[in-house]
């Protein structure tokens, strides 16, 4: 089972921060590959060096894999629906881009955000912490 990672995982492990999310990615590499898309690899870098991420990922056993264009069309799709149906601007194209990442790169997606996750992408699979 592959799982996506996303950010908010990622920043608690490296900040120490949350023993439920490091225990959630440990239980999601044992039971397969893990990966990250552009956005979370981005935002990590907003908070540590590139070489600092590329090693916590090496580390991790986490691999980059690129969106897809139909990834890439799903996150605009939904990101536009969400706005003309009245939806916050809070709500950023990046957040879709993971949540489409997740679904056409992965198995599930591990996350604290299920809340917004399970509105916009029903059809994918959360891990929680």
């Amino acid at each position: 089972m592959i799982t996506a990672l996303d950010t908010n995982i990622l920043i608690d492990i490296v900040t120490a921060s949350n023993v439920a999310s490091r225990e959630a990615v440990r239980r999601a590499h044992a039971e397969g590959g893990l990966v990250l898309g552009e956005v979370v690899y981005s935002e990590l870098c907003a908070v540590r060096s590139r070489q600092e991420v590329d090693e916590i990922l090496a580390r991790l056993g986490v691999t980059f894999v690129a969106s897809s264009p139909d990834a890439l069309a799903r996150a605009g799709a939904l990101w536009t629906r969400h706005l003309r149906s009245g939806g916050k601007r809070t709500r950023i194209l990046s957040d879709f881009m993971i949540g489409a990442h997740a679904l056409h790169h992965a198995d599930r997606l591990c996350t604290r955000d299920r809340g917004f996750f399970r509105k916009y992408f029903r059809e994918l699979q959360l891990l929680e912490p």
